[in-house]
């Protein structure tokens, strides 16, 4: 299930399709967030919107600078960055909006992944530890040019939190 527009997420939370996609309950606070999400990157920076394609809608939000809205899980995004990537040959990726916080952030802190774990990853009953990416027999995936980015946000005095992000394909509450 996919919504593109805070609309789309409104219907989906009232008729709690997302849950049933899901088959589980989503608290109030995570439709809150995707919304605030939602509304506060696309609709409200006054973006262009420039074509949508199998579903993803691609924005021009500055010079040079081409967002779209992959949906929620790592097979939507997966898709998202594909067509990213081929219709528009960008040098640089930038993901927003996957990972959630077990800590108490504010709507709109920017996490800084310095490395990512897989946290619904579990092979244990075959005798691997827990989040163990058994394909390239790692638990912890480093994040390339976190130091980089870091640097440039102090030189740009954009606040930020760095820290491990985790994800997976269910909501953790």
């Amino acid at each position: 299930y996919v919504c593109h527009d805070v609309e789309c997420l409104r219907k989906a939370r009232k008729s709690k399709a997302l849950e049933r996609a899901f088959e589980t309950v989503i608290p109030p606070a995570v439709y809150d967030a995707m919304e605030a999400e939602l509304e506060s990157l696309l609709e409200r920076s006054g973006a262009e919107k420039l074509e949508t394609v199998a579903g993803v809608p691609f924005y021009a939000v500055a010079p040079g600078i081409v967002a779209c809205a992959g949906g929620i899980g790592k097979v939507n995004i997966a898709m998202a960055t594909q067509l990213l990537l081929t219709r528009y040959a960008p040098d640089l990726v930038l993901n927003a909006g996957v990972a959630g916080a077990m800590e108490n952030l504010p709507v709109g802190t920017l996490a800084l992944a310095e490395q990512f774990v897989q946290h619904d990853m579990d092979t244990s009953a075959v005798g691997d530890p827990v989040g163990l990416v058994s394909t390239v027999n790692v638990t912890e995936f480093p994040c390339t040019g976190a130091a980089l980015l870091a640097r440039q946000l102090q030189q740009m005095q954009v606040p930020y939190q760095r820290g491990t992000v985790a994800t997976g394909d269910w909501f953790a509450t």
